[in-house]
């Protein structure tokens, strides 16, 4: 019997997840910047004091943001509406 679509079958798969892995490896490792994967203007940020996470696609409504703006658009002056920490707290996610 045939077994060369099997064997071929095979290959495919172990070709599928190398490439995988390898793409994974790229992110996580620095190789790639994660903008080279997708939109990086709307990412989100989290605050090292509180845990609070910034989303851009909601904006900040107890301080007048309106979703769609990027973190890096909001005021000087704007802070954690959870604990008060300013812009310099807040990490990339």
């Amino acid at each position: 019997m045939n077994d060369l679509p099997e064997k071929r079958n095979a290959q495919i798969s172990r070709r599928r997840m190398l490439y995988g892995l390898v793409c994974m490896a790229g992110v996580a490792g620095g190789l790639l910047p994660a903008s080279a994967y997708g939109d990086d203007t709307m990412r989100q940020y989290h605050c090292n004091r509180c845990g609070h996470v910034y989303d851009p696609k909601a904006g900040d409504s107890t301080s007048g943001i309106k979703p769609g703006t990027k973190f890096d658009d909001l005021p000087a002056d704007w802070a954690c509406p959870v604990c008060g920490a300013g812009k310099k707290d807040f990490k990339r996610l």
